[in-house]
């Protein structure tokens, strides 16, 4: 899919976050699907409530040619997944569990490939890219 940053270079942080992956993961499994979506080159920001929870994470990965894939997680069970046009159509959208949702997410083809979707499922929400 996209090219993850440790792919390219292997700079001095990749050993520190490798390891902090780890330890995560066997803490909370669920964390290996944010992983390969990170190393995928996709960014998150949380989304928290009044007190300053975090009730969602919401992640992006905007494509040279315009489109934006991006994922919203509530649960592990809870994922929602689309790619959404520069002029804000949906062109693919799934949801379903975090694991499945990120494998689709990843199997889903770069915008310039032939077989990607171009076909419009209907009107994006309005995205806030930091």
């Amino acid at each position: 899919m996209f090219a993850g940053h440790c792919a390219r270079r292997v700079p001095w942080w990749c050993g520190v976050t490798a390891r902090f992956d780890a330890a995560a993961i066997r803490q909370y499994p669920e964390f290996a699907e944010l992983v390969r979506l990170r190393d995928a080159g996709m960014r998150f920001v949380p989304i928290v409530d009044a007190d300053g929870r975090i009730t969602e994470l919401t992640g992006f990965h905007g494509w040279p040619s315009g489109p934006v894939d991006a994922i919203r997680i509530r649960s592990p069970r809870d994922a929602v997944a689309m790619r959404i046009a520069r002029d804000e159509r949906i062109l693919w959208e799934t949801s379903g569990t975090l694991r499945d949702v990120v494998a689709m997410l990843l199997e889903l083809p770069a915008p310039e490939h032939r077989v990607a979707p171009r076909l419009s499922l209907g009107s994006g929400p309005e995205l806030w890219i930091p």
